[in-house]
């Protein structure tokens, strides 16, 4: 079964108006002005005109390219990742005794959240942080402390330089109450930084009224996000911008939890112990109990529905496992994953299409995508036994289709349009598939 839908792309963009032409000076036409200095015989003037330019320009660049080569020899390799930490009035500070800590990140909407940190802090002084790309992960956020400070964090990528703004501690109010306005007192309340993904700076739990203090995150964090975590109430994470003197209100929507277990076909490996969350809904997990079970909280309430994921082993796999909010009997059976490898080609060509996006929505990462090669081929390894559909979709140009698709395109500044196809099969354990096809256009 093919199906088809054209996404329209933006429109090219529109010519600059040519600039003029640049023009030369016009050279003086004045003679030069007589010297007493006699002027050397033509045997011994030198010819410059007659030397390569590559020579003439190229070995003072060459100087300039080894000498700097050496001066770094002499002061270190520069640093993948530099830092400088100031107030808020943008002058440098001159820390002493502070603190850093590296956290990865991870925007996957089914990672962990917050993520563990890379290992313990480690002590820093002066006012630059100049840290090795080889102790970092790609894309990583750091969590500091220094004293007299309040606590900051940076986002950090290989070759970057930047700045960060910490400034003094800063207190902030705030209260948890339920729909009906009522508080909610015991609630967790988190501090992360920019968003429900970002690396925490602070915790507390509200009081008798719902009511909740943070006083160690430092002025210059503006961007803040608070989740709140209460037993028998939704996940909350609320993006906030810091204001001085500005109180917080959170509302949190009251729901329960959903009670199951996890089966493991043939007894391949225990399921204790292991993490169980929910995708694209940070901050929600629960243990698997050693007898199979697990309750989770913290899910929308029963109006929607929640994908589980669960950590397995490489190889193992599970079908999409949905609940709503009171459940008690969800059931989540693992099995040996179903390797599937295939292609993706173009029904009018038979040609492999390169670049196609190939996904379905089984397995403990709530989705397993890969793209097609150079020859339209393709393998996932998490596709569970079952029924189970895997859709292809890439993006080609208007020109590539045949007349009768072309046709239908009535914008003519469109340039590409988004071509998929399903496959539909069942999969059995135990019996790899190796020559599926997946047709688009």
């Amino acid at each position: 079964m093919v199906s088809e839908r054209i996404l329209v792309a933006v429109p090219p963009p529109q010519p600059s108006p040519a600039e003029p032409p640049l023009t030369a000076e016009p050279s003086s036409t004045e003679p030069a002005a007589a010297t007493t200095k006699p002027a050397r015989s033509r045997r011994h003037r030198r010819d410059t005109s007659r030397v390569p330019v590559t020579i003439r320009f190229g070995l003072p660049l060459l100087a300039v390219v080894l000498l700097g080569l050496w001066l770094s020899g002499l002061l270190g390799p520069a640093s993948d990742v530099r830092l400088q930490l100031v107030g808020l009035d943008r002058r440098p500070l001159d820390i002493a005794g502070g603190r850093y800590q590296v956290f990865p990140f991870d925007d996957d909407p089914a990672a962990p959240s917050p993520l563990p940190p890379l290992g313990e802090p480690v002590a820093f002084e002066g006012a630059e942080l100049d840290l090795d790309a080889d102790e970092l992960p790609p894309a990583a956020m750091l969590r500091i402390e220094a004293e007299g400070q309040g606590i900051g964090y940076a986002d950090v990528e290989h070759g970057q330089r930047s700045f960060v703004v910490l400034g003094p501690p800063v207190t902030v109010g705030g209260r948890v109450v339920d729909e009906e306005q009522r508080a909610v007192p015991g609630a967790r309340v988190m501090v992360l930084a920019v968003s429900a993904r970002g690396v925490p700076l602070a915790e507390t739990r509200t009081g008798p009224q719902g009511e909740f203090a943070i006083s160690s995150i430092a002025a210059g964090v503006t961007s803040w996000c608070f989740r709140v975590l209460a037993p028998r109430f939704e996940v909350k994470n609320q993006d906030w911008i810091y204001a001085p003197g500005e109180p917080v209100q959170i509302t949190v929507r009251a729901t329960q939890p959903v009670r199951g277990r996890v089966f493991v076909h043939g007894d391949a490996f225990d399921p204790a112990d292991r993490e169980l969350r929910v995708f694209r809904l940070p901050g929600v997990s629960a243990i698997v109990q050693p007898d199979g079970s697990f309750e989770i909280d913290h899910l929308p309430p029963p109006s929607q529905r929640a994908h589980l994921l669960l950590d397995v082993p490489p190889g193992f796999t599970f079908r999409r496992t949905t609940v709503a909010a009171g459940d008690t009997d969800a059931r989540i059976d693992v099995q040996r994953a179903v390797p599937v490898h295939g292609r993706v080609v173009n029904g009018h060509t038979r040609e492999g299409v390169v670049g196609a996006q190939v996904f379905h929505d089984h397995g403990p990462r709530g989705m397993e995508g890969a793209r097609t090669g150079a020859d339209g081929s393709f393998d996932l390894v998490e596709v569970p036994p079952g029924p189970v559909t895997v859709q292809a979709i890439v993006r080609v140009p208007v020109t590539s289709l045949p007349p009768e698709r072309r046709a239908a395109v009535a914008d003519d500044s469109v340039r590409f349009v988004e071509v998929s196809g399903i496959l539909n099969f069942v999969a059995v354990p135990e019996h790899p598939i190796t020559d599926c096809e997946i047709v688009v256009w």
